[in-house]
């Protein structure tokens, strides 16, 4: 084996040890921006697919939905506290 060939025997494994955590991190990174490309499409499609619901049956869970006041209400004409669909206990 000539000299300057003795001086080059281990170059390559550390050239590859050097390159490669970098080439791990751009893998890593890769990967990583392909999972937020899938999140956002699935976010999209999510929104999309609630938003086409409310708008095909909003009739429907508008009525569905609570309405009127909360389960216990202050009721100003009354004296006391008084639960939804109670008659309001009026002090004299």
């Amino acid at each position: 084996m000539p000299a300057d060939r003795a001086h080059e025997r281990g170059s390559a494994a550390v050239e590859f040890a050097l390159l490669l955590p970098i080439l791990l991190l751009l893998l890593l990174a890769l990967v990583q921006v392909g999972v937020i490309a899938r999140d956002s499409l699935v976010l999209t499609q999510a929104s999309r697919a609630g938003a086409r619901e409310a708008a095909v049956q909003g009739r429907a869970m508008r009525s569905r939905t609570r309405s009127g006041p909360p389960p216990s209400v202050w009721i100003p004409h009354a004296s006391t506290w008084t639960r939804r669909g109670a008659e309001p206990v009026v002090r004299r």
